[in-house]
């Protein structure tokens, strides 16, 4: 979620919001810069999603950062990780000769 938490926006204002691999790989979650536009007075919050691939691979929790950047020179907050965690099951299967 991007929000205004202190002041007033007297311009419009773009934030990108930047996921990039940590312990969970591209093949994890989809890792694509998304522009997230304020207007001026606008305050949000803004929600931002990031898809998470469901595969049948099992997996200890993994994490991913997410980072916001502007160039009209605003303060930003720090880096966020997220905890993607593992749904699949170890399931072993046995057979009979």
């Amino acid at each position: 979620m991007v929000q205004v938490t202190a002041g007033t926006l007297g311009s419009s204002v773009t934030v990108s919001v930047n996921a990039q691999v940590g312990t969970a790989e591209n093949t994890d979650f989809t890792s694509t810069i998304t522009a997230v536009p304020f207007a001026a007075g606008e305050t949000g919050p803004k929600t931002v999603n990031f898809i998470t691939v469901d595969d049948d691979i099992v997996e200890a929790s993994e994490l991913f950062t997410v980072s916001l950047s502007s160039t009209s020179g605003i303060l930003l907050g720090s880096q966020a990780s997220v905890v993607i965690n593992d749904n699949d099951d170890n399931i072993t299967e046995i057979l009979k000769p």
